[in-house]
């Protein structure tokens, strides 16, 4: 297992609350809605890591291999005839809570659920951490532009809900305005740049070749079966970009080396401007494309 961690945080608080500010102001009677609260939390120390993924301009992406709570390991639940396409970590409504006591108990449900299945059936990581990097907390200028970075994704994600965009299944304790502060998203497998490369346009070689005219696919089906999946992918797409639109969000940096793959689901990842009272937010966010 990779070590990962922060140096203490480089800026003063006079940096924290401008960067905190910036962000509240561009919300400002902005059609986002703050659900952050609605999510489940953990501590960084709970988390045990995996190997780095990624980075980004700003962030490190890494595995989550297991939780830490209440001072123990928590046993992950990998038993068979347990779905790996798993929808389970819903935000849940503080508005269906009856008490306080009510919404604890939801979050603590919520945190045991995913801590339990943090693993698909094979053993392989369900869920990644994306959180600053360290260079970048190291560095002032940088950590308070991620540090907005971060807390607009968040602000965004938690308030998109619709089948073909990926959802947060949990975020750091802390505040984003903090070095150690986290998003839990799915771990992705796989990119469409990939896909094309070394499967579509293979196949797609041999099924023109000669051989595969007269041989291996004389019927054409595989021909179809690649052309239909591809079709697939191409409306869960449209779709997502629609509901993008409908809120007033436009995308950005669209391209396969952006577009990835978790399990059985494609998804894909690019830039976004979001529009709000006329003033452009970047963010990143993650549209997830089902597989048939």
């Amino acid at each position: 297992m990779e070590t990962h961690g922060h140096p203490a945080c480089p800026v003063t608080a006079k940096a924290q609350e401008y960067a905190r500010d910036t962000v509240q102001k561009a919300f400002v009677d902005s059609v986002i809605e703050d659900r952050t609260g609605n999510y489940p939390k953990f501590e960084f120390s709970e988390l045990q890591l995996g190997k780095v993924l990624g980075k980004g301009g700003f962030g490190t992406v890494s595995e989550i291999r297991a939780f830490v709570m209440n001072g123990k390991k928590v046993q992950v639940n990998t038993r068979k005839g347990f779905s790996d396409d798993l929808e389970e970590t819903e935000y849940y409504d503080p508005s269906n809570t009856n008490s306080s006591s009510d919404a604890t108990k939801a979050q603590q449900d919520a945190r045991t659920f995913i801590a339990q299945h943090c693993l698909r059936n094979n053993s392989d990581a369900r869920y990644a951490i994306k959180m600053l990097s360290p260079e970048v907390v190291k560095d002032k200028g940088m950590f308070v532009q991620g540090m907005m970075d971060m807390a607009l994704e968040t602000r965004f994600m938690c308030d998109m809900e619709h089948p073909n965009i990926v959802k947060i299944r949990a975020m750091a304790q802390c505040d984003p305005f903090h070095a150690e502060y986290f998003l839990v998203m799915d771990r992705l497998y796989d990119t469409l740049e990939r896909r094309i490369q070394k499967v579509w346009l293979p196949k797609h070689k041999r099924q023109k070749s000669f051989l595969g005219k007269a041989i291996l696919d004389r019927k054409g089906e595989k021909k179809d079966a690649l052309f239909e999946e591809r079709i697939v992918y191409a409306f869960d797409l449209a779709a997502a970009i629609n509901y993008l639109h409908q809120r007033k969000i436009l995308y950005r940096d669209l391209k396969p080396e952006n577009i990835g793959y978790v399990i059985y689901i494609c998804f894909i990842l690019f830039l976004l401007a979001a529009l709000s009272q006329f003033r452009f937010l970047i963010l990143s966010v993650t549209l997830l494309l089902r597989h048939p």
